[in-house]
């Protein structure tokens, strides 16, 4: 093996490595406890500033990342094509196919993100910075990038937050059922949650009381409690 296979060899590593930097980023910054982080930011942490910050613009940050590690994915894949087509031919496309496909998700994608998810605070932390400037480096093709997106998704964007709405309304519904107490008054209880869901669905015609039938109230009121005394003579 000559030199420079060998570079480029060690050159594809660490471009796994830094596409699994990304990717364990990713899911510390989305995993990451606020509180903690805002306490730290308030106690002068520096780090917890910058992660304070990409929390706060969330959108490009993840945009950022996502860039960012497609491209490193690409480039790493595209230059182990080329080291094993040089090896071994057409069958090193092939091979190179199926090793990049497999060394990227476990090493790029499984075993940093299970890291991340079980020390978020501490991966974000320490990350933070370099995603920062990343962030600042990357932001006028990030902007670009949203924009363009935020176009073509305008209309199903809209759509989603309607059907959301639905199906967050379903799962109250569906929790309401579940509800269960020792409390003889929890059916009682029940029927009450399931009123306040339905409240928008009722108009105003199945719940007034016509001015008619008022003075009939007014008589039922009277009866509860005067009923020794002739209520007639209060109504007339």
């Amino acid at each position: 093996m000559e030199l420079i296979d060998l570079l480029l060899l060690l050159f594809i590593i660490f471009l796994i490595i830094l596409s699994g930097i990304m990717s364990g980023s990713e899911t510390a910054l989305t995993a990451v406890s606020k509180p903690r982080i805002i306490s730290k930011a308030t106690q002068g942490s520096k780090r917890a500033v910058y992660v304070k910050n990409l929390i706060h613009n969330k959108e490009n940050t993840i945009s950022s990342l996502l860039l960012s590690n497609n491209l490193v994915n690409i480039l790493a894949s595209s230059l182990a094509t080329v080291f094993l087509y040089d090896l071994f031919g057409v069958p090193g496309i092939l091979y190179a196919t199926i090793l990049m496909t497999i060394l990227i998700v476990i090493f790029a994608e499984v075993l940093p993100k299970i890291y991340s998810i079980n020390r978020p605070n501490r991966t974000a932390l320490f990350i933070a910075p370099t995603i920062y400037y990343l962030n600042k480096v990357l932001y006028p093709l990030v902007y670009l990038i949203n924009l363009v997106s935020k176009i073509f998704l305008k209309n199903i964007i809209i759509k989603s937050k309607n059907t959301l709405d639905e199906e967050s309304e379903e799962e109250l519904k569906g929790m309401i059922d579940l509800y269960q107490t020792s409390n003889p008054d929890s059916e009682h209880e029940k029927e009450m949650l399931q009123g306040i869901l339905t409240l928008n669905d009722t108009t105003v015609e199945e719940v007034f009381t016509h001015r008619k039938n008022i003075s009939n109230l007014k008589n039922f009121v009277l009866k509860r409690s005067f009923p020794i005394i002739n209520y007639n003579f209060f109504i007339s």
